[in-house]
This record gives C-alpha cells, sequence and structure tokens, in this order.
C-alpha cells in the first residue's frame, strides 16, 4: 500500500482522506436496555450530592478543625511554620472545592482567600517565618472566620455581618502580605 500512495504522490495525485467518526460508546449504554438517560444520570447525581449535603456540615467542622490544629502548630513553633504549610493547603483545598457545592460559598471564598494567601506568600518568596508576626493572624484570622461560619451554619451569599467579615479577612490579607516590587 506504500508503494501505491508513493506512485500517487509522484504522478501528482491526491490520496483522498477517509474520514470515520468512532462510536459513542456512552451513548450506546445509556440506551442499552436497563440504561439511564442523561436525565436519570444527572438526576442520580444530584441525589447523591443532595445526600452529601445533609451531612457536609460535619465534614468541613472537621476540616476546620484540622485547619485549626495546624494553625495552633504554627503559632506554637513560628520558625517551622512552613513545615506545616503543604496540609494546611490540602484542607484548605478540600474546603474550597466542596463547600460551595454543599451550599456554603463563603466557606469556599474563606478557604480560597487562605489558599491564596499561601500561595502569594511562596510566590513572593517569603516563608511564613519570615513575617510571622503578620503572616501568622491572618492564617488564625481565616481560621476564626471559617469556624464563624460553620458556627452559624450560613449558606448561600450571607448578609451584611458576613460581607464585613469577608472585608475584614481581604484587609487583614492584604496587610499581612510582602509588599510587591513593583
Amino acid at each position: 500500500m506504500a508503494n501505491s500512495d508513493e506512485t500517487k504522490k509522484q504522478d501528482g495525485e491526491v490520496a483522498k482522506a477517509e474520514v470515520f467518526t468512532p462510536p459513542n460508546l456512552l451513548k450506546i449504554r445509556a440506551s442499552a436496555p436497563g440504561g439511564k438517560t442523561m436525565d436519570e444520570m444527572v438526576e442520580a447525581g444530584m441525589s447523591v450530592v443532595s445526600g452529601l449535603a445533609k451531612n457536609y456540615a460535619d465534614i468541613a467542622n472537621a476540616d476546620v478543625a484540622e485547619i485549626a490544629g495546624i494553625a495552633a502548630a504554627m503559632r506554637q513553633a513560628p520558625t517551622k511554620a512552613d513545615e506545616f504549610r503543604p496540609e494546611l493547603m490540602r484542607v484548605g483545598l478540600n474546603l474550597k472545592g466542596q463547600a460551595a457545592t454543599m451550599g456554603y460559598p463563603l466557606v469556599t471564598e474563606v478557604a480560597h482567600s487562605l489558599i491564596d494567601f499561601l500561595d502569594d506568600m511562596k510566590k513572593a518568596n517569603r516563608r511564613l517565618a519570615d513575617d510571622p508576626k503578620p503572616a501568622l493572624p491572618a492564617v488564625q484570622f481565616h481560621v476564626e472566620a471559617l469556624r464563624l461560619l460553620m458556627a452559624k451554619d450560613v449558606k448561600g451569599k450571607g448578609g451584611p455581618t458576613e460581607r464585613a467579615l469577608i472585608d475584614g479577612l481581604k484587609s487583614i490579607v492584604a496587610k499581612a502580605l510582602p509588599e510587591q516590587a513593583g
């Protein structure tokens, strides 16, 4: 076959390309007897999320308690604070990724702020131990904000009090970040 293709190219002829569409196996399986329609699959997924949401406050409170424990360890050993950063990031990412889906968008916002703060410190080549007086209280403020939101079971966007809490958090984070060379 290679020889005939080479011959065609030498003769100036263009070989025709064959276009084929692979089978959509998901569609085939879903439409098979006993398979679910897309609407049924979405409904089943929503049912799973709804069931998880009922117990999510317990999960989130456990994550907040873990973050609080990490922050306490950082305060007790400020020179080693950066050793706790990966674990703090891991738990913060859990909250960030799940809370909004489960009806707690403000918890996601606070967790996102914590992760961004830790990332911004790293991008500025600053360790938490380099600036423990502003950095560790900023971490602790995130802990307190998370505790408050979960203690009050704040779902949705919250109200003016919760907005003031988030704005205060942003202000503290801005003051705690090292100045960037412009």
